[in-house]
């Protein structure tokens, strides 16, 4: 076999190693080859910074090129990784489709092929394991997603445990070549909480940044994200002089919401439909997470109240002077939700289905109360649901605990605005223990949202000054000094710093953290 870094064009005999059959792969190679042939320098090079088998979808055949060493990997995948990545995973995308129509051996193996590509392309890509952001929204066609996130989002979507063990196999081998999962989470984390709306350079290592946008997320992990702040509260009420209700009350909440990620975890298999109508016959409290194309949302249901409760699906509607929240509506037959409402809802891509077409088939009165919220300004539908959600699930609760209805809905916003800001906190504070990969202007735009808008009015200075706290800490303060250096040497403010200056100035002053800028800031809460 030759060299791997000589750029003489591969030999017959070559070829006939790597391929001894006249395949459809071995004859496109051989196109590539001849096309080499007709070139003036006769080597057998990449087209268009990728290899010629990987734009003809053949990833099989790239693979074993690559293994061999055929090309360099890191002008193959690492320069390239995020669209390697993105075709391969559309293939996936396919595989699936066909193998959940016919769930036959041809088809799995196929797919385990492109998974075994997957991995190798993982191992050779240097530590980078990134595609392009797979929703349909051409806001977000320069951002990425960890390929292990990717991964775990079509897991999800199999169609039975054999294909999910298959593909979590991949995740654990993908995570072990890229672990910057955590600093890409803590970060959207961050930014689904205290919506921008914008676009940053995300660090997820000292060689690799991404463009990362803070809208749109999968409700796999805001899910996720849910169900671990709701542990870490059941753990402080634990110590803390909570009520008994409350506590009562947020065990059941937490136990909801797992049940309520397992779903979203294998939400196409018939075992979570039955699962899901067994609960609900049982008389619990089933969160169903659903929405539709480019838009999350979830919907509860509760046999023991006759309710069918959506959240977050009124921030997409055309009706005017609508009340944002949580709506209510009476199941006026609660024993004909069977197997299929289940499937339906969870499977769910249509907007028409659940805000129009659901009351007809299944017998819902429209409209019988609104727990009301804050309306919904950028697109963190998949953080704002779960926070919707959680207080409606809270006042299900309460109602089965013979709650009377005005005072379950006080105390539901109650209980779920004091988890919400413990969260907020928890975020904060978790994004700067992990690598805190958003620059300064992420934080700076945080900070601004906080004082112009009323998302969270009854905890808005507290956490202006956690967000404070964390712009002047050592890890931001090389940032801050060079953004506030145009305003500290010069009457005239920069004109891109001088709104956020101005915000911050307010509040202490800037002038003397640039001075000391490690030095520790005491601020009044």
């Amino acid at each position: 076999m030759s060299n791997p870094h000589q750029t003489d064009s591969l030999t017959q005999s070559e070829l006939d190693l790597i391929l001894p059959k006249k395949t459809s792969e071995s004859l496109v190679l051989e196109d590539i080859v001849s096309f080499d042939h007709n070139s003036s320098n006769k080597t057998y090079h990449s087209k268009k910074n990728l290899h010629p088998c990987i734009l003809n979808n053949h990833y099989e055949l790239a693979a074993r090129l690559l293994n061999d060493g055929y090309d360099d990997p890191h002008h193959v995948v690492k320069s390239k990784s995020i669209q390697t990545f993105n075709m391969i995973l559309h293939d996936l995308g396919q595989q699936m489709t066909d193998y959940t129509q016919n769930p036959q051996q041809e088809s799995l193996s196929a797919i385990e092929n492109t998974l075994d590509t997957i991995l190798l392309f993982a191992n050779k890509s240097g530590n980078f394991c990134y595609t392009k952001d797979l929703t349909d929204n051409a806001i977000f066609d320069n951002t990425a997603y960890p390929l292990s996130m990717i991964l775990k989002v079509y897991a999800s979507l199999a169609p039975d445990e054999l294909l999910i063990g298959k593909i979590n196999q991949v995740i654990q081998a993908v995570a072990s070549s890229d672990n910057s999962e955590s600093i890409y989470m803590s970060a959207k984390e961050l930014l689904q909480a205290f919506p921008t709306g914008n676009t940053y350079p995300l660090e997820i290592s000292e060689q690799d940044t991404i463009w990362f946008q803070s809208e749109g997320n999968f409700g796999i992990f805001s899910t996720d994200s849910a169900r671990k702040s709701l542990a870490a509260y059941v753990d402080i009420l634990n110590n803390s002089n909570a009520s008994s209700l409350q506590l009562d009350i947020f065990k059941t909440v937490y136990e909801i919401l797992e049940q309520s990620y397992e779903f979203c975890t294998k939400r196409l298999l018939p075992e979570t439909f039955e699962q899901a109508k067994n609960l609900y016959h049982e008389g619990k409290t089933v969160l169903l997470p659903t929405g539709w194309t480019n838009h999350f949302a979830e919907a509860i249901v509760s046999k023991n109240q006759k309710l069918y409760i959506d959240t977050n699906c009124s921030e997409f509607t055309e009706q005017k002077n609508i009340i944002h929240g949580d709506t209510c509506h009476t199941l006026n037959q609660p024993d004909m939700l069977e197997t299929d409402f289940f499937a339906n809802i969870l499977t769910n891509s249509s907007q028409d289905f659940l805000t129009s077409d659901i009351f007809n088939l299944y017998n819902i009165s429209k409209t019988q109360d609104v727990l009301p919220r804050i309306g919904q300004k950028y697109g963190n539908c998949a953080w704002k649901s779960l926070c919707d959600a959680v207080e409606g699930v809270i006042y299900v609760e309460l109602l089965n605990r013979h709650i009377d209805v005005s005072q379950a809905k006080s105390l539901a916003n109650s209980f779920s605005s004091e988890w919400e800001s413990f969260h907020l906190q928890l975020t904060i504070d978790n994004f700067m223990k992990n690598q805190p990969g958003l620059p300064l202007d992420a934080l700076l735009d945080i900070f601004c949202e906080l004082q112009t808008n009323e998302n969270h009015p009854h905890f808005k200075e507290y956490f202006s000054n956690k967000i404070f706290e964390a712009i002047t800490s050592e890890r931001y303060a090389d940032e801050l000094h060079r953004f506030m250096q145009p305003c500290l040497t010069s009457d005239e403010m920069h004109p891109y710093s001088a709104p956020e200056t101005s915000l911050l100035a307010s509040c202490v002053h800037l002038p003397e953290i640039i001075v000391s800028p490690t030095a520790e800031t005491v601020l009044v809460q």
